[in-house]
């Protein structure tokens, strides 16, 4: 990723988190999954149903994190995280692709913007709506359909 903020940099609440998010969920995709991504438009709507997952994460930063993917684009990564063919990828496996999927993202998010600050995550859990209150929020685009990742941080101000 060539827009990657070094680690530790100390960025705040601003455009270069929302780079460093959407660089990281695109850098994650491409080692664990062998998937690219590039940014889209987050206001393009999806026809497919959606599968979610979210998760609460505390410490130095406190807040709620969140992936939602279509199923075609959750069976492609799951199928290439286990190395199965896509018509031998369940249900059940695309909803615990989901959910690993934003732990392993939002971990990564915390670590690289603040990584010498302690963190502890909630074990994701599964939706099918997107959550509404967040404060950030990006839509990637994988050769397999859309990707949105966002998360909210509690007590801090968002940018207008």
């Amino acid at each position: 990723m060539s827009n990657l903020i070094p680690a530790g940099a100390g960025i705040g609440w601003s455009a270069e988190l929302n780079i460093l998010a959407r660089d990281v969920a695109a850098e994650v995709l491409e080692t664990m999954f062998y998937s690219t991504a590039v940014a889209g438009d987050y206001n393009a709507s999806s026809e497919e149903l959606i599968r979610g997952a979210s998760l609460e994460f505390h410490g130095a930063h406190t807040g709620t994190f969140f992936a939602m993917l279509t199923p075609r684009v959750a069976r492609s990564l799951a199928a290439a995280c286990l190395g199965l063919p896509e018509d031998e990828i369940t249900v059940e496996a695309e909803w615990q692709l989901t959910c690993e999927l934003a732990n392993v993202l939002c971990g990564a998010v915390l670590s690289r913007w603040d990584p010498n600050s302690p963190v502890h995550l909630t074990a994701p859990k599964p939706t099918t709506g997107c959550p509404q209150h967040l404060g950030w929020r990006e839509r990637l685009e994988t050769p397999e359909g859309p990707l949105c990742v966002g998360f909210s941080l509690l007590g801090t101000p968002w940018p207008e």
